[in-house]
């Protein structure tokens, strides 16, 4: 299994760098809340002519333990993103200021729970996220995913 999984971000890893070039790549970095509270960062290259992204995301938790047992956790995850209104920028339809993206990233998170050794396991993560850029330039994300921790997440986007 383990070999199975390297080989496939390996896969796409180095597809993604050597299928776009690294003017549209951005970065995310921000928090988020539900169930508990932790940080993320994700590095993310647009391919197929900016219609799609492919992403990795670290991401690290803490749950006070109000619903559940305490417990924290890392982890990566790698995928994809499709951009919703990707075609409808093309054609002009739509403002360049707003990206609409759904998708999913897949790997490893181990936890960490009260009293108990660390796990690790096989994570999928699917996702929402709306990017906005304000009237100063600066670009803001939105995202909903689960179920990597934190599930409500927003932050700063770099570059683009």
């Amino acid at each position: 299994m383990r070999h199975i999984l390297l080989g496939t971000l390996l896969a796409l890893v180095s597809g993604t760098l050597y299928a776009q070039s690294t003017s549209g790549m951005f970065v995310q970095l921000g928090g988020g809340v539900g169930p508990g509270v932790g940080l993320l960062g994700v590095f993310a290259v647009p391919v197929a002519e900016e219609l799609v992204t492919a992403e990795i995301m670290g991401h690290g938790f803490v749950s006070p333990g109000i619903w559940s047992s305490a417990r924290a956790g890392v982890g990566i995850g790698f995928g994809a993103g499709f951009r919703i209104l990707g075609a409808a920028r093309r054609a002009g339809v739509t403002a360049r200021h707003v990206d609409l993206d759904l998708g999913l990233r897949l790997g490893p998170t181990t936890w960490s729970w009260s009293g108990r050794r660390g796990d690790t396991y096989l994570d999928g993560d699917g996702f929402l996220r709306l990017i906005v850029r304000s009237n100063q330039g600066t670009r803001y994300f939105f995202e909903v995913g689960a179920p990597a921790e934190p599930w409500l997440r927003a932050g700063i986007v770099f570059g683009r």
